[in-house]
């Protein structure tokens, strides 16, 4: 039986809501053709909730749970709206 850990990341905006909704629409399929298959949702923080707790809108305990995961759910984040130290991570976004 194979064995699969999926990252969850909920990003920002309407983000949460869709992940929401496709992890639960992954579920209910996967319960009725998996055949046998297990799935782990391992949720990681991203964006918003990132910097908050970790002041990083991508930070290390997300990047190392993706590794450990054979694939994952991204849902859109706001860099616009990050605070201005952290925009310079992001060098090709003209917030001009």
């Amino acid at each position: 039986m194979a064995k699969y850990k999926l990252g969850v990341l909920y990003g920002d905006g309407i983000g949460p809501e869709i992940v929401k909704s496709s992890v639960e629409v992954l579920k209910a399929t996967t319960s009725k053709v998996a055949n046998g298959s297990e799935f782990e949702y391992v949720e990681l923080p991203m964006g918003w909730e990132g910097i908050k707790k970790y002041n990083d809108p991508v930070p290390e305990i997300t990047k190392k749970g993706l590794e450990e995961t054979n694939g994952w759910l991204m849902a859109p984040h706001d860099s616009a709206a990050y605070p201005d130290e952290l925009l310079s991570m992001f060098p090709d976004i003209n917030m001009d």
